[in-house]
């Protein structure tokens, strides 16, 4: 391929990649890619490189062993033939079985090349084309074959199945599939799936997906399997794809960390811990009785298809309850009416009744909030609570306090004061037209959690969703204790909340102090009284890998800081600490959309200094969640336009997106502009910003010596095989600029 060939496949790439331009910190990597023979003879244009259709994948993990069966169309975009070679670089630390490879049906010879033949191959390929992207291959083995000749316009479906042994990190397996495809795709994948089975002999405990936090479907059975779901269209993947999964039935604390090697003394490193449930618990925890109430608004702005899916919704809850529940329903409007005088049991004929009850709402009358929420509050304050009962509200409504107390804060102070019982308020906001903060505070003093419906999305769905997810409480009120040795700091969520059959909760922080093994103990409650569980788990002094795991603590943070300035307003330390994280983690926020260099003057490669970019503001046309965020900020606290509308709700539902970990790239980020485009990348635990051409690690001092080497030099390719990191860094282009062991290189042309 040539140079020119090349750079049109880098651009042509860049311009639909935004979407995912800011994807967790891991390095870059792609699954199987056609790499094409030059036409032979005179030129007669640019030669497109293929285009892939699809690409599914089908993971069957029974223990240790993950079988991946591999299946893609590749499609010649050119009018002519084109030929190549199938390369699929073997995933990191496998311990492969076995290759299969069929190409239209038909069973193709292929060589199984190891690592110091591969990297050979894969030097080779750059040296010719004059292309880095195969470098961050190198230090890994490599499956190819000829594929014969595609048609112009043609397709070619490639099915790869291969074994291995999955790795183990910490007290968890990690299975790791490289989807990278941004670099070697001409276009958007018209379809993206990648769906993983997990069982075996013995039950699968923990099962978390860091990698697409925002997008997989994590399911778990009761017969102690697991499924983890991806579904995507017309996208152009850049990031591996990652399950964490433990194995063993009981109740278990699971952490994977990361901690730079050769850092500083005293330097933190990060922790993602996962608390999952017993997976043969599930007829205890079904049967352990909890209260919960349901606070309904039926003011005339409900009116027609929302009131109608709130009172499905109500009966899916109701017919759901187990024996041993006690429930209660208020709804509202001009004034607030209850079922019952408080909680009633969940027989089956006071579910009939309140079945019945629910029939009858009307849509009519004024929003009156406080009352509501005294009487609910009220209810659940009725005993049974010292026996390890959880209590629950879930509360929905779309419209503003308008009857009574009106006044948000004077609001939540009732509320809370009100809550003796310390029951979870779920807040379920529906349409635009709500207080936001008035809901957001509701839910966060009452230590429950917030969910906005969009008008053209379903209550029911939401609600029953919610509901089968509590059902059936496992361990409530959890706390965590680290000891004294170790040192554990900004911890998130804050407020962990309950576990649940089913769901595993996980937990993202910082740890410093004696790096090894230490006790952790998780303390919670039941329906027999407090429980305490001790675990032995390992907090390591070096660990350069699971780099996206800062990355996931960093996006959680911001996201807490954001919302503490959208509610409590701005203050210049909190806004400084959003952009430094930004900065270091490169992570778009409505403060810093692009961050392209520091802010003082950087010498370019060469030596000679100039102004630098600055940063990079998203434009008018960025998506509404974006731009609501920003007026959100822009605002502060004390406006109230900030606190009603769709901004707000917008606002909100965007920071809570960043508080569980998922940046919402294509809605954040579709409305950048151009220049801004591609200009971020993360590989391993560094972040690089694209300025005047260059890479630039954001690491790299400004005044530092730096070690110059040649592109493509004699040098260059020994840099390479320093290590699988390099190889990444070297893959960004033909200008860089990045720091290893403390030293600075520059790859100048």
């Amino acid at each position: 391929m040539t140079r020119e060939a090349g750079t049109q496949r880098m651009v042509a790439a860049a311009a639909v990649a935004v979407a995912l331009a800011f994807a967790f910190g891991t390095s870059a990597r792609a699954d199987g890619i056609i790499i094409p023979r030059p036409w032979p003879g005179p030129r007669p244009g640019a030669q497109v490189p293929p285009a892939i259709k699809y690409h599914k994948v089908k993971v069957d993990v029974r223990g240790r062993i993950a079988t991946t069966t591999v299946d893609q169309v590749f499609i010649n975009p050119n009018r002519r033939p084109m030929e190549g070679e199938y390369v699929f670089p073997i995933p990191e630390r496998a311990s492969v079985s076995r290759f299969t490879l069929d190409i239209d049906g038909e069973t193709v010879e292929a060589e199984l090349l190891d690592a110091d033949k591969a990297r050979r191959i894969y030097e080779d390929i750059v040296r010719r084309q004059k292309d880095p992207a195969l470098l961050e291959y190198a230090g890994r083995g490599l499956f190819r074959a000829r594929v014969f000749p595609i048609p112009g316009g043609g397709t070619r479906r490639i099915t790869l199945r291969y074994e291995e042994e999955v790795p183990r990190n910490g007290s968890l397996f990690a299975y790791r599939y490289p989807l990278n495809t941004e670099k070697f795709s001409s276009r958007p994948i018209e379809e993206v799936t990648v769906d993983v089975s997990l069982g075996g002999v013995r039950p699968v405990r923990s099962v978390v997906c860091p990698s697409h936090s925002g997008d997989a479907e994590v399911r778990r059975a009761r017969n102690g399997t697991a499924t983890v779901a991806l579904s995507q269209r017309n996208v152009t993947p850049d990031r591996d794809f990652v399950v964490y999964y433990g194995l063993g039935g009981d109740l278990a604390v699971d952490v994977v960390a990361h901690r730079k090697g050769g850092g500083r003394e005293g330097e933190a490193g990060y922790f993602m811990l996962a608390i999952s449930p017993p997976a043969d618990d599930e007829r205890s925890a079904r049967e352990r009785p909890k209260d919960i109430c349901f606070v309904v608004d039926t003011s005339g702005s409900m009116a027609g298809e929302k009131l109608e899916q709130a009172k499905g919704a109500l009966r899916y809850c109701l017919n759901s309850l187990s024996p041993g529940d006690r429930f209660g329903i208020v709804r509202f409007s001009t004034e607030a009416e209850g079922f019952r005088d408080g909680l009633v049991p969940a027989s089956r004929q006071n579910v009939r009744d309140a079945l019945a009850f629910v029939d009858r709402f009307r849509a009519r009358g004024g929003t009156a909030i406080e009352e509501a929420l005294s009487v609910a509050l009220k209810s659940m304050d009725s005993g049974a609570r010292g026996k390890g009962r959880p209590a629950m509200v879930a509360f929905i409504t779309d419209g503003q306090p308008t009857i009574g107390e009106r006044n948000a804060d004077a609001i939540v102070k009732k509320a809370k004061d009100a809550n003796r019982s310390r029951a979870r308020v779920f807040v379920f906001g529906v349409g635009n037209d709500l207080n936001a903060r008035l809901l957001d505070r509701l839910s966060g003093e009452c230590r429950g959690s917030r969910t906005y419906v969009a008008p053209e999305e379903d209550i029911e769905v939401a609600v029953s969703g919610f509901y089968d997810r509590i059902a059936s409480p496992v361990l409530t009120d959890l706390r965590l204790d680290f000891g004294r040795s170790l040192e554990v700091t900004d911890v998130y969520p804050r407020e962990l909340g309950d576990l649940f059959r089913g769901d595993d909760l996980v937990v993202y922080g910082r740890y410093r102090g004696e790096f090894g093994s230490h006790a952790i103990t998780l303390k919670g409650r039941t329906e027999r009284g407090e429980r305490s569980v001790v675990f032995e788990t390992g907090f390591p002094g070096t660990e350069p890998g699971n780099a996206l795991v800062a990355r996931l603590w960093a996006i959680r943070k911001i996201g807490y800081l954001l919302d503490d300035i959208r509610l409590n307003g701005e203050t210049p330390e909190v806004k400084a600490e959003v952009v430094r994280l930004a900065r270091e983690f490169g992570i778009m926020t409505p403060y810093t959309s692009m961050l392209v260099l520091e802010d003082e003057a950087r010498p370019r490669p060469g030596g000679r200094r100039d102004v630098p970019m600055p940063l990079l503001e998203a434009p008018a046309t960025r998506p509404e969640e974006a731009k609501a965020m920003r007026d959100a900020l822009d605002a502060g606290a004390g406006n109230t336009a900030a606190q009603s509308g769709r901004h707000a709700v917008g606002a909100s539902r965007a920071a809570g997106r960043l508080k569980k970990g998922n940046l919402g790239e294509r809605e954040m980020l579709e409305g950048l502009a151009e220049r801004a485009r591609g200009q971020v990348k993360h590989l391993e635990d560094k972040t690089f910003f694209l300025k005047d051409g260059c890479w630039w690690d954001s690491t790299v001092d400004p005044d530092a010596e730096r070690t110059k080497v040649t592109y493509l030099s004699t040098k260059y390719f020994e840099l390479s095989r320093t290590s699988p990191a390099v190889g990444s860094y070297l893959a960004l282009g033909e200008r860089v600029v990045f720091v290893l062991d403390g030293t600075t290189y520059e790859i100048v042309p």
